[in-house]
């Protein structure tokens, strides 16, 4: 039994261990079956994941390859490393293939292939809707192709995607300037200066918009802070120097455009801009220079022709001049200037034919030119065609009364024919007065021979002929008078009466308009100074305040104005000042005073002030003519002062010091022959 357990056990165990093994060994082999393609699968699983990662590294390698070559202005390799970067990878996400094709579109963008540009741009758009980036550098594409509108509606879903995106206020900005926006525009540059104040940018920008609307000051002031971010912002030095030349401050012109032309990026425009500015100065051999630099450049610009006619003109080179002028009515007819400045030259050469047509063709094109009707004048009076002249004269006089020249010129003519008309009458009342005489002798010879027997009738009486005597004074009638009848022209026309001024304004201070657009203000008290009135809002402008500040700020005049207002009910009154330096007799600066309820912020140094306006933006107005390292030394001075408490300075203790410090040395005896 024992023998038999011992035989049943084992075999009995060993044959539910068989059956256990059995089912085990199945399991276990199953198991491994399954382990050996689950791992033949991971291997593959493990090696397409080493190639994926590879195809990922390669991906990357070509984007940060792409990204260096854009940078560096090598857009032909950057759109190699993107094409390369799209192609090695099929499984890549769509937020970063819209990034790729973004970047790619930039590079072409960049090359001025913009169809190119645009269709990346489009698909990026497709991959991922929501990347501003990519709405951005549309718009600008659109922008190039002049589609305005399209380029505002994509800076828009950008800044709808991103609301502090800085460069897509300023790219919306650029596009509202291009359609004349001018307002809007200067809302989303301000929004883009409060996102990026440290870029030069939407400073340049905004300065853009200023010269255009004729406010050359805050032009001024935004270029030049554009300057002092990116000293090498050649476009800010040429905007600059543009403002400059319509504010008439010619060596400030010539500086600023000389930075751009020795900096190699002179186009025609900045030259011909110099080259007025060296006219305005009498430099009239260095504005030859640049004018012909401009016709190298451009040679069918016309104000080159026309600003080079002017010069020979000023230096008496008529023919040359005359040439000149030629070329440029050739290229432009209606230049009403060239024109009338031909029609001058001509007459100075003594071709008083060739002076009309110019003349006329210019009265065509602009019939108040009162020069014209003068020179119109003067010609018609060398022909001998004086009333025609003197209606020329009277037209120049109806436009502008207190036209000296031709006030002159029509007196002087008046003057001659009125003689002309004087001989003309002595002359008709003398040979009427002779003939009456001969008449009244004729009739008494007559009458003393029908006295001694009567008369007989000749033969050539009866045949109805002429009689011996002398014709009766009735018979000595105007028609047989060789002499014209006498013109005699009406009175030279008195000078109108000076404007009387309704409401005398502040301190004396008249506003007036010049014919370029700018306002000015004008004041009997200081005849040779005109001061700037630039409008920021709608309505006419309106001094309010004029002082003058005393001690340290002596010679500096403060004159605030009412610069119009902003906003539709709610409209936000501006207020600005003009810096004047009554000693030099110009303006110096044109800044807030107050913005609306936002008032600017007036830092007073030792020789400048510092103007705060509403957005934060300093700007430096330096009172007096300093060098650059005094301007150093005094910045380090951060001292306030008040301008309203100066003490007052003694000229004449001043004036004692300064003699005493010019005051020479006595020479010695041996000092005198040397």
């Amino acid at each position: 039994m024992r023998n038999a357990e011992k035989k049943k056990g084992p075999l009995g165990f060993g044959s539910v261990f068989a059956q256990d093994r059995g089912r085990q060994g199945r399991r276990r082999l199953w198991r491994l079956t399954v382990a050996c393609a689950v791992g033949v699968v991971g291997l593959g699983t493990l090696v397409q994941g080493a190639q994926l990662a590879q195809a990922a590294s390669q991906t990357l390698l070509n984007i940060q390859r792409g990204g260096a070559a854009l940078m560096r202005n090598e857009f032909l390799k950057a759109i190699h490393f993107y094409d390369l970067a799209l192609g090695s990878d099929s499984n890549m996400t769509n937020q970063r293939r819209a990034k790729i094709l973004n970047d790619r579109g930039v590079a072409k963008w960049r090359l001025k292939r913009f169809d190119a540009a645009m269709e990346d741009f489009n698909q990026a758009i497709a991959a991922d809707p929501k990347y501003p980036l990519t709405y951005n550098n549309r718009g600008n594409t659109f922008l190039e192709l002049g589609r305005a509108k399209e380029a505002i509606a994509d800076f828009n879903r950008a800044i709808a995607l991103l609301p502090d995106y800085a460069a897509a206020y300023n790219n919306r900005a650029n596009a509202e300037q291009y359609l004349k926006q001018y307002r809007t525009a200067i809302e989303d540059y301000r929004k883009a200066i409060k996102f990026l104040p440290n870029n030069a940018v939407p400073f340049a920008g905004r300065g853009e918009i200023h010269r255009a609307e004729k406010r050359y000051y805050a032009a001024i002031r935004d270029f030049s802070r554009a300057i002092s971010l990116t000293p090498l912002f050649y476009k800010a030095y040429e905007g600059r120097g543009q403002a400059y030349l319509a504010l008439d401050r010619f060596a400030d012109a010539v500086r600023d455009l000389s930075v751009v032309i020795n900096a190699g990026r002179g186009t025609a425009e900045v030259y011909l801009a110099r080259a007025e500015a060296y006219f305005e100065l009498k430099r009239m051999s260095q504005a030859l220079a640049d004018l012909s630099q401009v016709i190298q450049l451009a040679p069918d610009e016309q104000q080159a022709y026309a600003m080079r006619g002017k010069i020979h003109y000023r230096l008496k080179r008529y023919r040359q001049a005359v040439d000149d002028l030629s070329q440029a009515i050739e290229l432009n007819d209606q230049d009403v200037d060239s024109l009338v400045l031909r029609g001058q030259l001509n007459l100075r050469l003594g071709l008083a034919e060739e002076v009309l047509p110019d003349i006329k063709r210019a009265l065509q094109l602009d019939p108040k030119r009162v020069e014209a009707y003068f020179i119109q004048g003067q010609a018609l009076e060398r022909l001998d065609r004086r009333r025609q002249a003197e209606e020329s004269y009277r037209k120049a006089l109806e436009l502008d009364p207190r036209f000296a020249a031709a006030r002159t010129a029509l007196g002087r003519l008046i003057s001659q024919m009125v003689q002309e008309a004087e001989r003309i009458m002595a002359e008709r009342a003398a040979r009427q007065a002779a003939a009456a005489a001969a008449a009244a002798a004729a009739a008494a010879e007559a009458a003393a021979e029908e006295e001694q027997g009567g008369t007989e009738e000749t033969g050539a009486q009866a045949a109805g002929g002429p009689t011996t005597g002398a014709v009766s004074p009735s018979a000595v009638s105007a028609d047989q008078d060789p002499l014209p009848p006498p013109y005699i022209p009406a009175a030279l026309p008195e000078l109108p009466p000076a404007p009387v001024v309704a409401d005398e304004p502040p301190e004396g201070w008249q506003i007036k308009t010049l014919e370029d657009g700018r306002i000015i203000a004008t004041n009997k008290r200081y005849p040779k100074l005109n001061v700037d009135l630039e409008m920021y809002g709608e309505g006419k402008p309106k001094v309010l305040n004029w002082e003058v500040l005393r001690g340290r700020y002596r010679g500096i005049g403060l004159l605030r104005y009412d610069a119009g207002r902003i906003g539709g009910k709610k409209a936000q009154r501006q207020i600005y000042v003009s810096i004047v330096d009554l000693r030099r007799r110009k303006v110096l600066s044109i800044e807030p005073l107050k913005q609306g309820d936002q008032a600017a912020q007036w830092s007073w140094r030792q020789a400048s002030v510092i103007v705060t306006d509403r957005d934060g933006i300093p700007n430096e107005v330096w009172l007096r003519q300093l060098s650059l390292a005094q301007k150093a030394r005094l910045a380090e001075n951060t001292e306030q002062l008040d301008p309203y408490n100066q003490p007052k300075v003694n000229k004449r203790r001043s004036y004692r010091k300064y003699r005493r410090r010019k005051r020479r040395k006595k020479k010695k005896f041996f000092n005198w022959p040397f």
